[in-house]
């Protein structure tokens, strides 16, 4: 209905990556919402960098692994051509 009703740009806000340190967690949610995503038919996304502490981003090697876990578990939007914004206000 909205898309009939003029509705041009449809986003998702996605849900956050979590990281304590060592491990990452929502990455289920992420796939999850990528599939949402796909299925409304969105044209972009908002994508949080990981929610922690800057300190627990202490090395570029933590902040690569940050990176390949997001794009690994949103990979299907990539796919199908949806935008990924990348907000970092949180931090």
């Amino acid at each position: 209905m909205w898309r009939r009703a003029g509705g041009e740009y449809l986003s998702l806000h996605m849900p956050d990556l979590k990281f304590d340190g060592e491990n990452f967690s929502g990455t289920e949610q992420l796939q999850s919402a990528s599939r949402a995503a796909v299925q409304l038919g969105c044209n972009g996304v908002t994508l949080h960098v990981p929610r922690c502490f800057a300190d627990e981003l202490d090395s570029p090697e933590k902040i690569c692994r940050a990176a390949a876990v997001a794009a690994e578990n949103i990979k299907l939007l990539f796919e199908n051509n949806i935008s990924v914004g990348v907000e970092n206000l949180h931090t």
